[in-house]
């Protein structure tokens, strides 16, 4: 009678973890919980790129658009970098901007440069970025007649 009821207890014991074994009702939301982080990193790694392209796009016309003003309008260099400032004043970062007028060294070039730290460098630590971002624009100064 013992025997009867030990093998009645491992069929019992056994038919509850086939049972438990053949329910899903908890394994999607543990796939979801082992997927989840990725797909987070992949989906704040797209914004953090996306906000850093576009930054850099806005520098480099700034830049363009100052260097524009001393090759053609004969701008001064304090006038050109400070409309360069200006046209970045949306952004929330700190921008060194340098703009220079090389008639005086011989070459009829004009340079301004725009470098900003960039502010997502720190915050992505697993996704590799440029630590600092700078725009160049060399144009040739426009002779006047």
């Amino acid at each position: 009678m013992v025997e009867s009821m030990v093998s009645g207890i491992a069929l019992v014991r056994r038919r509850m973890l086939e049972r438990f074994a053949k329910e899903e009702n908890g394994a999607i939301l543990v796939e979801f919980g082992l997927v989840l982080p990725f797909l987070l990193l992949v989906f704040f790694g797209i914004i953090g790129w996306g906000y850093t392209l576009s930054l850099t796009n806005h520098k480099f016309d700034a830049a363009r658009q100052a260097a524009r003003e001393m090759a053609v309008n004969s701008s001064k260099e304090t006038q050109a970098a400070n409309n360069a400032r200006a046209a970045l004043g949306v952004w929330p970062e700190t921008f060194i901007v340098v703009a220079e007028d090389n008639t005086t060294t011989g070459t009829d070039d004009v340079v301004v440069t725009i470098t900003a730290p960039n502010a997502l460098a720190g915050i992505y630590t697993l996704i590799p970025m440029v630590p600092t971002l700078s725009a160049e624009v060399v144009m040739r100064k426009e002779q006047q007649p």
